[in-house]
């Protein structure tokens, strides 16, 4: 089995490497005829991707993913505001049900090192 780059891609769906991508790896938006080119370029060579249920929506995910994040308390506005955006910009990664995990501790519990 040969490896499907995406410069290959890029030839099959007529759009440069760096659309390919945004389109495969999420990085940024594109337009929807675009990205259903890239998307069917992508599923015509065989493309096989960690992301693959973009290509194959339904088929069950590879690998279940979960982020996490180690932040002070919410009780700080910074965190909280911090916190909210993490999740807004976790969650599209995320499998439906799963959600980033966050774990919080007050400023006094952080013990200084040596």
């Amino acid at each position: 089995m040969t490896k499907v780059t995406m410069s290959a891609i890029a030839r099959e769906a007529g759009v440069g490497v760096a659309t390919v991508d945004r389109v495969l790896n999420q990085r940024a938006p594109v337009r929807g005829a675009t990205e259903q080119r890239v998307l069917a370029a992508a599923s015509r060579l065989g493309y096989r991707h960690a992301q693959s249920r973009l290509l194959h929506p339904g088929a069950p995910p590879t690998a279940t993913l979960r982020m996490g994040f180690l932040l002070l308390s919410t009780d700080y506005s910074l965190y909280r505001q911090l916190s909210e955006a993490l999740r807004e910009q976790a969650m599209p990664h995320h499998p439906a049900g799963v959600e980033p995990l966050f774990v919080t501790h007050g400023i006094d519990e952080v013990e200084q090192a040596a």
